[in-house]
């Protein structure tokens, strides 16, 4: 499984090892949503299915990113298994 997690906390770069990984960040940077909030997340692929794990502030943001991802070419299935924290401490 390739495995990429992010570097910088300020932008979604990423080597370009896995062609599904890249787009899948190049997707979430372009998002206000995201920009920024990257370096929380982590992104696998293997086989068509995209893993993503991390942390998000609110459910809507999870949301947010499996509309974003499962539009992506090549996807066959996403596994979105983002936990969602509280941005004040509890959860």
């Amino acid at each position: 499984m390739t495995n990429h997690r992010q570097q910088s906390s300020d932008a979604c770069a990423v080597q370009p090892i896995d062609r599904l990984v890249h787009a899948a960040f190049a997707r979430l940077e372009a998002s206000p949503y995201f920009r920024g909030r990257c370096g929380s997340l982590e992104i696998a692929h293997r086989d068509g299915v995209l893993l993503v794990e991390g942390k998000l502030p609110t459910f809507y943001l999870k949301q947010i990113l499996n509309s974003y991802l499962l539009e992506l070419e090549g996807l066959e299935r996403l596994e979105n298994r983002v936990e969602v924290i509280n941005p004040h401490g509890a959860n």
